[in-house]
């Protein structure tokens, strides 16, 4: 079951926006938005509960096994990607800057000393992620949020704070004080930044990353490389594994 598709024909029937939708079926917005992005996935029982809420239900049908993906991987070959630079220029360049960052140890010392703590200047480490990865690299990926994968660090939290992160998802928090896994929730739903909309997950390494010059770009783009993100995201492995497949079968793909 395409769980992305139901909800927005449920939308569409009713009109109703996600918010709208979360509360008369009184399921958490997040959740919702979570499994519109393929992020999560509901039970049968909680997305039966979002589905009556508009008065529908949803009727079992029996496909061939992968129907819903060889259509969701015929939509990739037949769309060009499409990726929205001025949102993607204004990340790049919030994203390149220089941090002054005061790392805990310097902080105590300090302390210790009766001194000014000395920052590090340092930069964030990270490269363009999900969707927008795939876009970057050709495929038919829309790529309306920049997505983007980062190394938590001091570094990471320093630029949240900066340029004045909010979550979309939860109430606004302490970059500095949360914990990894706290950071992780507040994650699943796209950040308002002082640098636009950016969906951004969080890793303690990063996966192999391309340096790729798109056309009529002037400087090169971080990109995580397709098979990283294949392992990292289950929905869009899955189309791309399918896709691996129609290779190996010899299928005219390109």
């Amino acid at each position: 079951m395409d769980v992305r598709a139901v909800l927005e024909m449920v939308k569409d029937r009713t009109g109703w926006s996600q918010r709208e939708l979360a509360r008369r079926s009184g399921v958490d917005q997040s959740r919702i938005s979570a499994w519109e992005r393929g992020v999560h996935s509901p039970s049968v029982a909680t997305l039966n509960r979002v589905v009556a809420a508009a008065g529908l239900q949803i009727r079992p049908e029996l496909v061939a096994l992968t129907a819903d993906l060889d259509a969701l991987v015929d939509a990739v070959l037949a769309a060009e990607p499409v990726v929205e630079w001025e949102s993607l220029e204004r990340l790049l360049d919030a994203l390149s800057e220089e941090l002054a960052v005061f790392h805990d140890e310097e902080l105590k010392a300090a302390e210790r000393e009766a001194r000014e703590p000395v920052p590090c200047s340092e930069h964030v480490r990270w490269a363009f992620d999900g969707r927008t990865s795939l876009a970057l690299q050709g495929l038919g990926f829309r790529a309306d949020v920049p997505e983007v994968v980062a190394v938590l660090d001091e570094a990471l939290r320093t630029w949240l704070f900066r340029r004045r992160a909010q979550p979309t998802a939860c109430p606004p928090v302490s970059w500095f004080d949360a914990t990894r896994e706290e950071l992780r929730g507040l994650l699943s739903a796209p950040l308002i930044t002082a640098s636009g909309m950016v969906q951004l997950r969080v890793v303690d390494q990063l996966g192999p990353v391309l340096r790729l010059l798109p056309e009529e770009r002037t400087e090169a783009l971080p990109v995580l490389a397709s098979e990283a993100v294949e392992q990292e995201r289950e929905d869009l492995g899955r189309v791309l594994g399918r896709l691996r497949e129609l290779r190996h079968e010899g299928r005219n793909v390109a």
